[in-house]
């Protein structure tokens, strides 16, 4: 059976790795207009040289900057229609509860949890007022169950099963 999205757009937040990546090539398959994320500058440049022609644009967004995450918002305010939204981006610091700073603690929270709010906040509008919008929110079995030195990284994933 072939899906086919075009004349449909998704966001995909983590788009140049990974998970994400698979994701992003899966809905090229799909003639989807891709719009991929990341925080690598030149892995972004590289990706958007190699992705001409394949209906997908590589944005940079990290959601640790205020001022990134704004500058994402307003391009995405500047789209036609945004059909699906893929909140992927995901990042771990692995280390007992004891040993994990304040700022790594803030870093994944941002990444994992205020990232999706943020972008699903608004994407949402944008949503309702086309009529039609897919949302899809990647969590992680340790979201369920945890395990030893993952405290920071389950908390995120825990409240994203909860948020969605």
């Amino acid at each position: 059976m072939k899906i086919d999205f075009s004349n449909k757009t998704v966001i995909v937040t983590g788009g140049t790795r990974g998970i994400g990546a698979a994701i992003v090539e899966l809905f090229q398959q799909c003639n989807a207009q891709v719009i991929g994320t990341g925080t690598n500058t030149k892995e972004l440049e590289r990706l958007n040289q190699e992705s001409k022609g394949k209906k997908t644009d590589y944005i940079h967004l990290d959601f640790t900057l205020n001022e990134s995450v704004q500058s994402f918002l307003g391009y995405l305010s500047k789209q036609d229609r945004i059909d699906g939204l893929i909140n992927n981006a995901g990042v771990n610091k692995i280390d007992s509860i004891d040993k994990i700073e304040e700022n790594d603690w803030d870093w994944i929270n941002h990444v994992n949890l205020r990232g999706p709010f943020q972008l699903t906040k608004a994407v949402s509008k944008i949503m309702q007022n086309q009529g039609y919008g897919r949302i899809v929110n990647i969590a992680s079995i340790l979201g369920v169950v945890s395990k030893e030195k993952r405290a920071a990284y389950s908390t995120t994933k825990w409240g994203l099963v909860g948020f969605t």
